[in-house]
């Protein structure tokens, strides 16, 4: 590859990883919104039918912002602290699922 093929291929990836990374974010988001507005109202089945369904599309955008991750340090354009943005995007999903099922467990009466 020559120079100007290098740096094309570098924005060409960050571009798709910050797609990536916004479709990431948009969907924690509306995640959040629905454990906060609705979460104490759902019924086991719908927690972890809307928790799986989130599980399952969150998987592609963060597996493609993994593969722009790994393309760029081939590329040795990887931004800075870019190898931890997997564990954050992994930890940031986990901790809107007990977010949602502490939101439940809110209006549920506890046994005494």
């Amino acid at each position: 590859m020559n120079e100007y093929e290098i740096i094309e291929a570098t924005y060409a990836i960050r571009q798709a990883g910050a797609t990536d990374v916004s479709s990431f974010f948009t969907v924690l988001s509306a995640y959040l919104v629905v454990a906060y507005l609705v979460g104490d109202k759902l019924s086991k089945f719908q927690l972890w039918s809307i928790t799986g369904l989130y599980t399952l599309y969150l998987y592609f955008p963060m597996a493609a912002t993994h593969i722009a991750v790994v393309d760029l340090a081939q590329l040795d354009a990887a931004p800075p602290g870019a190898q931890y943005l997997r564990f954050v995007l992994v930890l940031m999903w986990l901790v809107s699922i007990v977010f949602m099922i502490q939101k439940r467990r809110e209006s549920r009466p506890t046994i005494a």
